[in-house]
């Protein structure tokens, strides 16, 4: 098994909501792909729900930076990142 955090699943959506008595989240208005006509291209806000397996909690910021991808080309073609501090909770089944 890798020793490295991976991605499993990235979702794109409007609006996250967080129940406040389960702490689940429901994904609001989810999309796949963003896409326009040209670049540079001006969107509106939009949420990343990102999954991620064999992470090993330490308290410290974990880096997570999200790539834009040219289809055709394959050339990066934006890219934003930032510290983000996981919790530090027991994984459990709901």
């Amino acid at each position: 098994m890798s020793s490295e955090p991976i991605c499993t699943l990235i979702v794109f959506c409007d609006y996250v909501i967080t129940e406040a008595h389960t702490g689940k989240n429901s994904l609001i208005g989810t999309f796949p792909t963003l896409a326009s006509p040209r670049f540079p291209h001006a969107i509106t806000q939009f949420f990343v729900h990102a999954t991620i397996t064999n992470y090993v909690p330490t308290g410290q910021p974990v880096n997570i930076a999200v790539n834009l991808t040219h289809v055709a080309s394959g050339a990066v073609v934006g890219s934003v990142g930032t510290p983000i501090n996981l919790p530090l909770v027991k994984s459990q089944a709901n």
